[in-house]
């Protein structure tokens, strides 16, 4: 059922923290008052303990030039004890017939392992996204020290990618950004209109944003400045400098609204920034 998540804080910490092992003082970032809108809790209780839950994020899809509105299914977790009792389907339902209530187009989700796709499919849940995985091999000389510096506000980095995209907005873009500052992330300028945002603790790209007239020298500057012999890409399209990329799906979409329900089998939907 859909809950008061301030309500029920302690214990939906308690259970977030059980399933992933994420820090209080991050599991603390979603409670915040004013992100009570736009991040919606759906969970079971046994008794006044949260047993199972997940979270709505707020997103929007932008999809052949039209938008639509939607959610982001995000930190589905369950109790061992409780798991394989249908507790998980059933809040699953009750997000759907809630979202058809209340006028949301769709839903969609990025699954953690490669089972669960086959899981979700039960409920209607579709392959939509897909990211291109390919290699990069640097010669490693004399790379210079990247522009980097820590990202004080999200609307610095913006995407601007000109095709099919999903994309969070308002406070819930707001608690994007919140979770990457936690995260110990920085922001790599490469130029007017493009840029990457940088894991300085494990020493990853998370994120490349770029137009389509910048792609390719903003792509030669993060190569030049980055002094890593071999990279893994994952791109919304593919990369011509990777070595033998190859299309894999990446997340899925549960069509609500009727303009939205058709074959997903070929679409290119790219999540600017995916939580998991």
């Amino acid at each position: 059922m859909l809950i008061d998540k301030i309500k029920y804080k302690k214990s939906l910490s308690d259970l977030w923290h059980k399933v992933f092992a994420d820090s209080y003082d991050y599991i603390e970032l979603i409670f915040k008052a004013e992100y009570e809108e736009d991040i919606l809790c759906f969970a079971e209780l046994d008794g006044e303990r949260a047993v199972s839950a997940f979270y709505l994020i707020k997103n929007t899809l932008r999809f052949d030039g039209e938008l639509y509105n939607g959610y982001y299914l995000y930190a589905a977790a369950t109790l061992p004890e409780y798991r394989k009792s249908g507790l998980m389907s059933a809040l699953i339902n009750e997000a759907q017939i809630f979202c058809e209530k209340n006028g949301v187009d769709f839903i969609t989700l990025v699954p953690s392992e490669e089972s669960l796709y086959s899981y979700y499919s039960r409920f209607g849940f579709q392959n939509a996204m897909y990211r291109y995985e390919g290699a990069f091999n640097a010669v490693q000389d004399n790379k210079k020290e990247p522009d980097v510096g820590k990202i004080s506000q999200a609307e610095s980095v913006r995407q601007s990618f000109d095709g099919n995209m999903l994309f969070t907005a308002g406070h819930a873009f707001s608690y994007c950004k919140d979770c990457l500052e936690a995260a110990d992330v920085v922001f790599l300028n490469l130029s007017k209109e493009s840029g990457a945002l940088l894991s300085e603790e494990e020493k990853l790209v998370l994120e490349f944003i770029s137009s389509d007239d910048e792609l390719i020298k903003s792509t030669d500057v993060l190569k030049d400045n980055l002094s890593c012999g071999s990279w893994v890409i994952n791109s919304p399209f593919r990369c011509a400098f990777c070595q033998d990329s190859k299309k894999v799906r990446y997340g899925m979409l549960y069509p609500v609204s009727n303009a939205l329900k058709r074959d997903w089998s070929y679409t290119d939907i790219y999540m600017n920034i995916a939580l998991d």
